[in-house]
């Protein structure tokens, strides 16, 4: 598990520019030199600036521009019967976070004087697979089909995952924590900071009705950030 403490990558600047041009038309703030790090860098050495670091999990729900779980539910409403997964992909464990659960957080911290000069992770937890997501999602969906988990050599190359198939490398697990963390714990009513305080959450069920119920015209083509080869095979 990572937490505020375990220690970061110390190559920077590691995105393919092909992934930064991708990303460049969704978020019109990123640059070529994008980076998480320098910005950390920047704000926590700065003795004048009562900074404080969030370090945001995927955020998921309504107004996501990456619609990231747009290719599960384009399948069920296709009426796809199965579902097909590479075995890294549905292995791979990232942390996530609802958008209005992550916005509490913000809020959360920027009024408290004593995150100042902090850094947080924020997520909830637990954090599901992504076959577990999307397993989550089916039964939501009221989905009956199969999921199949297919070794690399026996998936199509366009359902690998992308850092595999752009640049050779393979998906890997992440998952934070921390014993100070501002995790976003869905097993409870609250979330709960010691150094901040708490915040009401939205649990998994309501995030994933709302995920879904969102209107159809949210999960046409022309909504989602997805390339012309991952179009014809949905």
């Amino acid at each position: 598990p990572l937490t505020e403490d375990s220690a970061l990558r110390t190559k920077l600047h590691v995105y393919p520019p092909g992934l930064l041009k991708r990303l460049q038309t969704v978020f019109s703030w990123v640059d070529d030199d994008y980076d998480k790090i320098p910005v950390e860098r920047a704000v926590l050495s700065d003795s004048s600036l009562p900074g404080t670091v969030l370090r945001l999990s995927m955020v998921y729900g309504p107004g996501d521009p990456l619609h990231r779980f747009f290719p599960v539910i384009k399948r069920v409403l296709d009426g796809r019967t199965r579902i097909l997964f590479s075995q890294d992909m549905a292995a791979w464990r990232a942390p996530r976070g609802y958008v209005e659960n992550v916005a509490a957080a913000i809020a959360l911290a920027a009024v408290s004087e004593r995150a100042a000069g902090r850094i947080y992770n924020v997520a909830e937890w637990p954090a599901f697979s992504e076959l577990g997501w999307a397993q989550k999602i089916a039964a939501q969906m009221d989905w009956h089909g199969e999921f199949a988990v297919l070794p690399a050599d026996r998936t199509p190359k366009h359902l690998l995952p992308g850092m595999r198939r752009n640049i050779g490398l393979r998906a890997r697990s992440e998952y934070v924590t921390s014993s100070d963390i501002m995790s976003l714990c869905l097993s409870t009513k609250r979330s709960v900071a010691p150094s901040l305080g708490s915040v009401r959450i939205h649990q998994l069920r309501s995030t994933l009705t709302s995920l879904i119920t969102l209107p159809k015209m949210r999960l046409s083509f022309s909504h989602c950030a997805i390339t012309p080869i991952d179009r014809q095979h949905f």
